[in-house]
C-alpha cells in the first residue's frame, strides 16, 4: 500500500513515519520476526492494542 504525506508534516516526522510504514508492511509479510518488530515500536513508544 503506497503512502502518501501531506506537506505541512515536519520533514523529520515524515521519515519516522515512513520508516514505521516499512516496517509494518515488512512485519505483515513475514519479512520481520514479531520481536524484531517490537523492540523496533516500542523505541518509539508504538504500543499494541490487545
Amino acid at each position: 500500500m503506497a503512502l502518501t504525506l501531506d506537506n505541512t508534516i515536519d520533514e523529520k516526522a515524515k521519515w519516522d513515519i515512513l520508516e514505521l510504514h516499512e516496517k509494518i508492511s515488512q512485519f505483515q509479510t513475514g519479512k520481520l520476526d514479531s520481536e524484531k518488530f517490537r523492540s523496533f515500536r516500542l523505541t518509539r513508544w508504538v504500543y499494541g492494542q490487545g
